[in-house]
């Protein structure tokens, strides 16, 4: 007898019956993967606010006082000067006008910008392939910037190179895909205000512009170029038109000259060829090192996807663009060949995305072969497992009781605690119409007080370089002391405050420290005597006080 065929109503239930109960986790992915996204991103941001009082460094002390000048209209490349765009000034300015001079507060604001380009990145990822993986590389990204040797808690100019470089990105794949001429344009601006704040971003706009060319060949399959001219054009005028709108600024107020010295002719003898190669590699070598530390599993694992990908994808385009991501953003970390922690910011990033890219793969292949059913809820599975894992491995790091230990294991004898504790003690002493000047690259000391330096030249390193021009800014200061004739003096003994350059002449040092002996006596000492150990001295006890450490700060008031 024949069997009685089914109905395809019948068959599906058959199905549903004989696999048990089989839920699409997967269709409920994007909305998981914000949720788990935003929970990690705010608990990282609430681990950031342990550290809100961290003292600053030099580089945030001179950002941030150079933001602060430029709020009372202080014209950049005149009234004060550093090897950076315009747009650095501009962006410190503004953070200052939002978050206030404070430490806390300007940590704060920074602790936003790195939240922000979190969601940022997971809107890129997101795009080159799924929620899941934009919430992972997010989230990844907010984890190994918290490393304390990529000065990952600091408010250092890099974070705002990438708030401005990841949008940009993100906006140029929204282009591939929609090809609006808005997103051209956008995209192209985004990443040249990133150059604007620093040149480093140079390479990621040489990433961008390889990419649109790999686009247009490996995906759209043009053979010809014709088609090729308009995304060029319309990226192009967007990163063309910020530069030449800032540049008229700058005519206008008329800093252009004083800019291109600074941005061109200063830099090409005083920095990028300061440093051999074998040198520059050692420096790579142990700032790498240091910086993964407790990270290794975001860090390796993100390696491991450049392979996968090479490995498993059949899409060229995303294997080369990868590739290129990993090589420009650690080219745009060389320039310099110095290494510097904070250099390597700009790179994290592209960790993020190949660590996201690793997770998609493997999950994705699963798939591929009846392993797994809903991949991208596994990949957030993933996710909250490498998150604790972080959080226990770092748990002593996050939750320290006291940061500014993490300054000095960072930045070992450099005076940066002891510059906020002479500041709280001059602040106990100086009047409102005092004047301090600083003997040393401390600029941080003018923003505890909340004094503005007499003269331009408040990064004295400057003064001690081996460039022609130095001796006529050497006259200039010592014109504006001579003149304004300060109150309060702070001398900084420190090598690295100074950087003398090897064959570089003393006369301003020496100069300095016979003028300050002549018309001033010591109040106060911060006397580094090793590592850990400060010993701070006041007022009376200081006259006679003999440091017993080769590193200080000494606090000095104009004799009567």
């Amino acid at each position: 007898m024949a069997k009685k065929p089914t109905t395809p109503k019948q068959n599906k239930a058959t199905q549903a019956s004989s696999s048990g109960l089989s839920v699409n986790f997967d269709k409920y992915a994007p909305h998981i993967s914000i949720g788990v996204m935003i929970l990690f991103l705010i608990i990282m941001f609430m681990i950031r606010l342990n550290f809100k009082e961290m003292s600053f460094e030099r580089d945030e002390g001179t950002y941030s006082y150079m933001g602060k000048l430029l709020t009372e209209g202080k014209k950049p490349y005149s009234y004060f000067y550093e090897m950076k765009p315009p747009a650095l000034y501009y962006m410190y300015g503004l953070i200052v006008a939002i978050f206030g001079t404070t430490v806390a507060g300007l940590h704060v604001g920074f602790f936003v910008v790195n939240f922000i380009t979190c969601l940022f990145l997971f809107l890129w990822v997101r795009r080159m392939f799924n929620p899941a993986a934009g919430a992972i590389a997010a989230v990844a990204y907010s984890i190994i910037s918290t490393a304390p040797h990529a000065s990952g808690l600091t408010i250092q100019s890099e974070h705002l190179l990438c708030l401005f470089m990841v949008p940009g990105l993100w906006l140029l794949w929204e282009a591939f895909s929609q090809n609006k001429t808005w997103q051209w344009l956008t995209s192209g601006a985004l990443l040249s205000w990133a150059l604007l704040i620093k040149q480093n971003t140079l390479f990621f706009i040489a990433f961008a512009g390889l990419a649109i060319i790999l686009h247009h060949f490996l995906v759209k399959k043009e053979k010809g170029i014709a088609s090729l001219w308009r995304p060029v054009l319309l990226f192009g005028a967007g990163v063309i038109v910020p530069v030449l709108l800032v540049l008229g600024i700058l005519v206008a107020n008329g800093s252009f000259k004083d800019f291109i010295f600074f941005i061109y002719e200063y830099p090409k003898t005083q920095y990028l060829s300061s440093i051999e190669f074998s040198r520059g590699m050692g420096y790579m070598q142990n700032r790498y090192e240091a910086i993964k530390t407790n990270y290794e599993i975001i860090w390796y694992l993100g390696f491991a996807g450049l392979v996968l990908v090479w490995v498993f994808s059949k899409n060229m385009f995303l294997k080369i663009s990868l590739t290129l991501l990993l090589i420009f953003s650690f080219l745009s970390v060389a320039p310099g060949l110095r290494f510097y922690g904070h250099y390597w910011i700009h790179f994290l990033p592209a960790v993020a995305v190949l660590f996201a890219t690793a997770i998609y793969i493997i999950t994705e292949k699963l798939k591929e072969k009846g392993v797994l059913k809903n991949p991208q809820f596994i990949a957030i599975l993933v996710l909250c497992v490498v998150f604790f894992i972080n959080l226990n491995t770092n748990k002593s790091y996050y939750f320290i009781t006291d940061p500014e230990t993490v300054v000095r294991g960072v930045y070992g004898t450099n005076p940066f605690v002891e510059s906020r504790k002479v500041a709280d003690y001059l602040n106990n002493k100086m009047q409102k119409n005092d004047q301090l000047v600083v003997f040393g690259s401390e600029p941080q000391i003018y923003m505890y007080t909340g004094k503005d330096a007499i003269t331009r030249h408040f990064y004295t390193g400057n003064l001690v370089q081996l460039h022609p021009i130095v001796k006529e800014w050497s006259a200039e200061f010592k014109q504006d002391f001579m003149k304004a004739q300060p109150k309060y003096v702070v001398w900084v003994q420190h090598p690295y405050s100074w950087s003398l350059p090897k064959g570089a002449s003393t006369e301003f040092i020496d100069w300095g420290w016979d003028t300050i002996k002549k018309g001033y006596h010591p109040i106060g000492y911060a006397d580094i005597i090793s590592h850990n150990q400060t010993e701070y001295v006041w007022d009376n006890e200081a006259l006679n006080y003999r440091p017993k450490g080769n590193e200080y700060l000494m606090v000095l008031e104009r004799n009567n």
